[in-house]
């Protein structure tokens, strides 16, 4: 995706809403893959921001105001994961679900900003950061617990 995310909340929100929307008819899996590899290009694009929402030192936490953005930033992949697991296309618990897709989501866009996501010969051969992004995520995506009957709705 080319869109740059304005930096002012209202406009990043609602254009992280509007990419949502466009992947809304797609099947809940390849919506989470695309959540994931939008919230790593956002990374590439603005690691400034980035490493300000999500790289502080631990001494920033408490601070109030960064806290909500923090929680804010993760709320829509979490009413994502929600969404996807309701509709019978994930399985398993949901807050396992999310915290496991925040973890692969923020050690990528980690290891893409700090220039360490390329090409490793037989594991992923592509150089592009963007190309191995996408191995990943979509093999983790596809890990995810299928739905099983027993399983609770949210």
């Amino acid at each position: 995706m080319t869109e740059t995310i304005p930096t002012g909340a209202p406009g990043r929100a609602a254009l992280l809403r509007a990419m949502q929307e466009r992947a809304a008819h797609l099947p809940g899996r390849e919506r989470l893959v695309r959540d994931s590899l939008e919230f790593v290009a956002f990374a590439q694009r603005n690691p400034a921001h980035f490493d300000a929402m999500f790289r502080t030192p631990s001494i920033a936490h408490g601070d109030d105001t960064l806290d909500r953005a923090r929680l804010a930033a993760l709320g829509g992949l979490r009413a994502l994961v929600v969404e996807v697991h309701a509709s019978g296309d994930i399985g398993g618990d949901v807050e396992t679900t999310f915290l496991q897709l925040c973890a692969m989501s923020h050690g990528i866009a980690s290891l893409a900003v700090d220039g360490l996501l390329h090409g490793f010969d037989e594991l992923a051969p592509s150089a592009d950061p963007t190309d191995v992004a996408e191995r990943i995520i979509r093999a983790q995506v596809e890990q995810l617990p299928r739905p099983r009957s027993s399983d609770p709705r949210p």
